[in-house]
């Protein structure tokens, strides 16, 4: 009886796995991240766009009030300022996840060494198995070929 399958570097081949898995998750929470600032620019441009509209009602309705027009001047040029660092925390975001996913990438190609190694392991031990079963096969055939020989001859049997 051949011995059971018995991969050696199992522990490492978990380890990466685990590795892999653990990216996945830190990618996602990226993502994640992405595109909560994505969110956030999309609403800043919407403020910013309803600010210019309202900016432009008071501009044209009848009487002009200076200090409702220099309001929403200030309040546009914090919503600008606020689209500006948003803008800069998206690239940011941005260039965390693109090294994030060049680490998955690492991450699997480790992973998928290790898998390769188990499965040409594993089919070496295939063929190992079944030249061990073939060689019993042929032994016990010859051994019945003996056998039927030394009957037919009438020689001694054993």
């Amino acid at each position: 009886m051949a011995k059971r399958f018995q991969f050696r570097l199992e522990t490492v081949r978990k380890l990466r796995r685990r590795a892999q898995d653990a990216q996945s998750r830190v990618v996602a929470q990226a993502a994640g991240a992405l595109a909560s600032a994505k969110r956030q620019r999309e609403d800043i441009e919407t403020r910013l766009s309803q600010s210019a509209c309202d900016t432009r009602d008071v501009q044209t309705a009848g009487a002009l009030d200076l200090n409702q027009v220099r309001a929403h001047q200030i309040h546009r040029g914090w919503l600008q300022r606020e689209l500006r660092d948003t803008t800069a925390e998206l690239t940011l975001r941005q260039q965390t996840l693109d090294a994030e996913r060049v680490k998955l990438a690492g991450a699997a190609k480790h992973r998928k060494v290790i898998e390769k190694l188990h499965d040409r392991r594993r089919a070496y031990h295939g063929d190992a198995v079944r030249r061990e079963e073939q060689g019993l096969t042929d032994e016990a055939a010859g051994q019945m070929f003996l056998r039927t020989h030394r009957s037919d001859d009438g020689g001694p049997r054993s």
